[in-house]
């Protein structure tokens, strides 16, 4: 039983670990979004930009 406990305490924070990063990713990736928008006001030039910039998705601009 001291096992499982064990085991279970590591996944519970191997995946808190992990929601931390990813909010902490989504908050750089919405900044440097946010700067490219900022840097090419032009809607095409912001969108090459983008794409250069390796974003393929709306949902961190």
């Amino acid at each position: 039983m001291g096992h499982l406990t064990e085991t279970n305490g590591a996944v519970f924070k191997a995946v808190a670990a992990k929601d931390t990063q990813r909010a902490f990713i989504a908050t750089v990736l919405s900044s440097l979004a946010k700067t490219l928008s900022a840097n090419f006001p032009d809607g095409a030039e912001y969108r090459a930009e983008r794409r250069a910039a390796g974003f393929q998705k709306q949902a961190f601009c």
